[in-house]
């Protein structure tokens, strides 16, 4: 894919993320009304498994939240990075901790210096349209022997144009508008193919390790009612673990 597409996509990220939009999203998710934290967080942390003096890179780090939890369970360092500049400002004022860093930058480019023991991005990928060319830049900044843990939008919901959407050819892989809720804004997302993610993996040196399809908490339906019948028949979200074996 030539590099201005994927600049271009990275721009348009950074301009939704303005900073009204930021503070909502910061506002919300301390309000407990994010339903992911009781169904994508508890799989990928456990996924990601004990971070004791290790050095962990978090991709799309929004306000901090993530970071926090890595920081309480003893993390050598954590380096956030974020599109959106006033996501970073909330992370660098929620996150105070000689062992973090936040500063802005896409994931094509992942202009960090070093190599990561644990690279994270929680429901970020599906906003990447490159697949390929993330998990590129993903493993140029992991150690031989890390791991990559990311969570994204299942790729049955995806399919469908997200969870107002309709079912449309599922080897099509399409963009589309999905409205959330907790920052009161509809966010691009792309449709790719279970097989995408893992060849996009494979192609650069990763291995698959892990996959969490997980199912909503019945503590959640009388919170989110309505997506808990949604997600009582259906995955809302695929969390991967996989391992870099190939250096480079």
């Amino acid at each position: 894919m030539h590099p201005t597409v994927t600049q271009a996509d990275e721009k348009k990220m950074a301009k939704i993320y303005s900073a009204k939009i930021a503070r909502t999203y910061f506002t919300q998710r301390r309000k407990g009304t994010f339903v992911n934290d009781g169904i994508v967080n508890p799989a990928l942390r456990s996924l990601v498994g004990d971070v004791t003096r290790k050095s962990v890179l978090d991709i799309g780090c929004g306000f901090g939240a993530d970071a926090k939890y890595f920081l309480r369970n003893k993390v050598r360092k954590v380096v956030g990075i974020d599109v959106s500049e006033s996501m970073v400002a909330l992370a660098k004022q929620n996150v105070r901790d000689a062992r973090a860093t936040f500063f802005v930058s896409g994931v094509y480019s992942l202009g960090v210096q070093g190599t990561f023991d644990v690279c994270v991005a929680n429901l970020v990928f599906s906003q990447v349209k490159d697949i390929s060319r993330a998990f590129r830049s993903v493993a140029r900044v992991t150690k031989k022997g890390g791991i990559c843990v990311f969570s994204l939008t299942h790729p049955i919901l995806s399919a469908q144009g997200g969870l107002k959407g309709r079912m449309f050819n599922y080897f099509n892989r399409k963009l589309y508008n999905e409205y959330v809720p907790t920052i009161g804004a509809a966010i691009p997302m792309y449709h790719h193919t279970t097989e995408d993610w893992s060849k996009a993996l494979e192609e650069n040196g990763f291995v698959i390790e892990a996959l969490r399809e997980p199912r909503t908490p019945k503590r959640l339906a009388k919170l989110f009612p309505d997506l808990y019948r949604m997600f009582s028949y259906r995955p809302n979200a695929l969390i991967v673990k996989a391992r870099k074996i190939k250096r480079g």
